[in-house]
């Protein structure tokens, strides 16, 4: 609710102060210009463009300036850093809480399906789904054992690392559901073309990685496609 002053009668204007007569006084005081702008800033007929209690109050800092603060106006002024330490403090922390929730989210929706990631976020148990038709494509890295045995635990988590991140953009790309095991990867949709043009993809990654340790000998991959019924 707003509410607004009415327009006055012809030749009758709103009741103000006359602040050319707090310069021109006879007084030792005369009224800075900061103040008087501050005056005419709180007449503002629109409440939204008045200046609150926080921008007063620094607006009014020179006057403190050369004269000693009671225990008031300093308690006054440790509690307004004190706050505004403690706002900073909590949007810090929570910005904190936000970026590992959605760290938590990105591993959950990597490992499970999208639908079941959402459902399990917002606390809703997954009810199971079917489908009356489902491809299932089935790979392997040949020598994958054996070629761990002469490798050292770095060099097979970096081999593996590059080779999943060729995989999983298939896998984006096409909109399939992938589901890791050792040794082997198994992806699944719906439709027998999708997975096809998947599995041709991953040979076609394959084709520039080399055995761990020796140049000489390209890895090789087994596939398998079956389609459900």
């Amino acid at each position: 609710m707003s509410f607004q002053v009415r327009d006055p009668e012809p030749g009758q204007g709103f009741l103000r102060p006359d602040v050319a007569t707090l310069k021109e006084t006879d007084l030792d005081y005369k009224a800075p210009d900061y103040v008087l702008d501050l005056m005419s800033d709180c007449w503002n007929e629109c409440p939204e463009q008045r200046p609150d209690f926080t921008q007063i109050r620094n607006r009014l800092k020179k006057l403190k300036q050369g004269k000693k603060a009671n225990i008031m106006d300093q308690m006054i002024e440790m509690m307004d850093k004190y706050t505004n330490d403690l706002e900073e403090l909590v949007a810090a922390r929570t910005r904190l809480l936000y970026e590992e929730k959605q760290k938590t989210e990105d591993l959950l929706h990597r490992m499970l399906p999208p639908s079941v990631a959402r459902q399990l976020t917002n606390g809703i148990s997954v009810e199971p789904e079917t489908y009356e038709m489902v491809t299932i494509y089935f790979s392997d890295i040949v020598g994958f054992t054996h070629m761990c045995s002469e490798s050292t635990p770095l060099q097979v988590v970096a081999f593996l690392n590059s080779l999943y991140s060729v995989f999983d953009q298939v896998i984006q790309d096409y909109d399939v559901y992938k589901v890791e095991t050792i040794g082997m990867s198994h992806s699944t949709g719906q439709l027998p073309s999708v997975i096809a043009m998947t599995g041709l993809l991953f040979f076609q990654g394959m084709l520039t990685w080399w055995c761990l340790g020796c140049q000489n000998e390209q890895i090789c991959m087994r596939g398998t496609l079956l389609p459900w019924p």
